[in-house]
């Protein structure tokens, strides 16, 4: 059996004195696989996304990636990891500086993650991964205030992808974005996973988004998984309140046909 990409043991997180906020999760991610992580709001799925990128630290647990405890790695493993397991944030406006151009906003991870390169290869590859994603050169020279929310999650997106990452760990990509803006970003990602076979932890609140795109769904609860199954069984067949409750609150996003 191959080694899954990402695996999950165990995993519990607080801050501070605080009950903790992650109770025992456990899960695994295959190479290519789309999987959804819903839940409601302050249930804990922004956590494990920030854990998993680093920038929380874990309580107990295990969090391996092909195999190798995370914490076992060398400084330059790590920050290969980091460089292989992009995070994609929720709002896209806080996420960038509001005084940068956006290509050297997509550019300036190339400056940890790729440091021989020089300054005009460096533009060069984030042009490209502006233009893959269908952004064209009129926005490059743009500040985040000059862009719409649906093009500046695109910007997001280039810049997780100019690393050539392994996976993306996406924080409710498209919440913030009216429907047939959602549409596009989710058929974005639908294609990137067939184009680039990456595999995504997609963190949501909305069930109809996870049926759209993911190949299997974890629903989180108070800090725990609580049901795990493929989106249509659970859209059909929930059997846990929280997934329910999820179920009945479905919105109207759909991707084209």
């Amino acid at each position: 059996m191959n080694t899954p990409l990402l695996k999950v043991r165990d995993l519990e997180v607080a801050y501070g004195k605080k009950p903790p906020v992650l109770k025992g999760v456990s899960l695994s991610l295959k190479a290519g696989e789309i999987l959804g992580l819903v839940g409601n709001s302050g249930c804990g799925k922004s956590t494990l996304l920030r854990t998993l990128a680093g920038l929380e630290i874990p309580r107990s647990g295990s969090i391996l990636w092909e195999g190798r405890e995370r914490v076992a790695l060398t400084r330059k493993e790590g920050r290969a990891l980091r460089r292989r397991a992009q995070l994609v944030f929720q709002n896209a406006r806080e996420a960038f500086d509001p005084r940068m151009r956006l290509v050297d906003a997509v550019a300036e991870p190339l400056l940890v993650h790729a440091p021989d390169l020089s300054a005009a290869r460096r533009r060069e590859k984030a042009e490209a991964a502006m233009a893959d994603l269908g952004l064209g050169r009129e926005l490059m020279g743009r500040r985040p205030q000059g862009v719409s929310g649906g093009q500046l999650q695109r910007v997001g997106l280039a810049r997780a992808l100019v690393v050539e990452p392994d996976a993306l760990l996406l924080d409710e990509p498209v919440s913030a974005l009216d429907v047939s803006i959602q549409a596009q970003v989710l058929n974005l990602l639908w294609d990137l996973r067939h184009t680039r076979g990456l595999a995504m932890l997609l963190v949501t609140h909305d069930l109809a988004v996870v049926r759209q795109i993911c190949d299997r769904a974890l629903v989180v609860s108070e800090g725990r998984i609580v049901e795990e199954g493929v989106p249509q069984q659970l859209l059909d067949h929930p059997t846990h309140e929280a997934t329910r409750l999820l179920v009945e609150a479905l919105p109207r996003c759909k991707l084209p046909s």
